[in-house]
């Protein structure tokens, strides 16, 4: 599957799921495994992410803080409370398609593709 990435946002993306900063998680976004949590800034040792939470992350980070907050378990990214798929404003700025986002989705989720595998597909995905 060849795709056209922003390649700042695919070099940050990949960067960041080599960091070992984001636990790997499933089925969302970003979840919380403390209950107890749901204040204040994320705290990346107390969550677990899928590969594209970590892009929403990076977007974050880089672009702005969408984050939304309002449930203790499962946080959302813009205005919508979709838990599983990114914002379109964080796919536009990643210059990625639905068709490989949803990709990504799938070898995270349904093939526990771990992030340094997932790293190399959208390296190769983009060249």
């Amino acid at each position: 599957m060849k795709t056209w990435m922003n390649l700042i946002a695919r070099d940050l993306w990949v960067a960041a799921l080599r960091s070992g900063k984001y636990k790997q998680g499933t089925n969302t976004l970003v979840r919380t495994l403390d209950p107890c949590l749901g204040v204040g800034p994320m705290d990346e040792g107390t969550c677990e992410f899928c590969a594209l939470g970590v892009l929403c992350e990076v977007y974050c980070d880089e672009v702005e803080d969408i984050r939304n907050r309002k449930n203790t378990f499962l946080w959302s990214y813009g205005r919508f409370e979709n838990k599983k798929f990114p914002p379109l404003e964080v796919l536009e700025w990643a210059g990625m398609t639905t068709v490989f986002s949803d990709h990504v989705a799938r070898v995270n989720d349904d093939y526990g593709v771990k992030f340094d595998e997932i790293a190399l597909i959208v390296e190769h995905a983009t060249k």
